[in-house]
């Protein structure tokens, strides 16, 4: 398990050290920019993070997909799957790193705002932006902390599910007779289940919530993510070993 991990570590781990570092370091651009009243250099951080913050999230999707894909449904999907390890552990490693990469890149995003965070709580005074950001990142991390943790714990869970249910939608189409378009269709399939799920959560959380307490509702999310990230990953295993066709 350990190798394995180790493995798929090294195979995706350059292309979200250098998009979370660039994210960091436009960051301290920025901050360097309005410490240093540097309108210009200010400027050009925020461009710079303005479009890695649009981009992380699809770049992360793409280390994702080809994690699977490549490892598992394409020829290297031979030696993977025929190796003397279980497919429980091939499986589990790749969802591991998954999530770390999604881990990873939460904390440099946080820890970014927390960079301009520290530099308009220095420069309060220049106007209501900088008044606002402030408290907002001040209600979320000192007055509603509980909230805050509770809200992330919910936020993983629903990314585990989110990576379970991507692995189980790439399974699909590389299994059965979905030979054309299969990019096409794992999109439509993925936003379709998207879609599902977050109603059957909102359903789930909401008779929770009524049927015990208010506050029990974003446990009930958790509980629900964690049934569907089961559900996809017992489905996930039953296509590989039963239907996958490797051509």
């Amino acid at each position: 398990m350990l190798k394995l991990l180790k493995h798929d570590i090294r195979d995706s781990f350059l292309e979200v050290v250098i998009l979370n570092g660039a994210l960091l370091l436009s960051s301290v651009i920025m901050f360097l920019g309005l410490v240093g009243n540097l309108f210009f250099l200010f400027g050009l951080g925020s461009l710079i993070w303005g479009v890695l913050l649009m981009a992380i999230g699809f770049v992360i999707l793409r280390v994702i997909i080809k994690s699977f894909h490549s490892k598992l449904f394409t020829n290297v999907g031979y030696l993977t799957l025929t190796t003397p390890v279980s497919i429980d552990k091939v499986l589990i490693s790749k969802i591991i790193v998954s999530m770390l990469w999604s881990l990873v890149t939460i904390v440099c995003v946080l820890a970014s705002y927390l960079i301009l965070f520290g530099a308009f709580e220095i420069l309060i005074d220049y106007g209501f932006m900088g008044e606002f950001f402030v408290n907002a990142l001040r209600m979320m991390f000192v007055e509603n902390f509980l909230i805050t943790i509770e809200v992330s714990i919910a936020v993983l869970t629903s990314i585990l599910a989110s990576i379970v249910m991507l692995l189980f939608v790439l399974t699909l189409v590389n299994t059965g007779r979905m030979k054309a378009f299969k990019f096409l269709k794992a999109i439509a399939i993925f936003i379709g289940l998207t879609i599902i799920m977050y109603i059957f959560m909102y359903v789930f959380s909401s008779v929770i919530a009524r049927i015990l307490i208010d506050r029990l509702w974003i446990f009930a999310i958790n509980i629900f993510n964690m049934l569907w990230t089961v559900g996809f990953y017992l489905l996930s295993r039953l296509l590989i070993v039963k239907r996958l066709e490797l051509e």
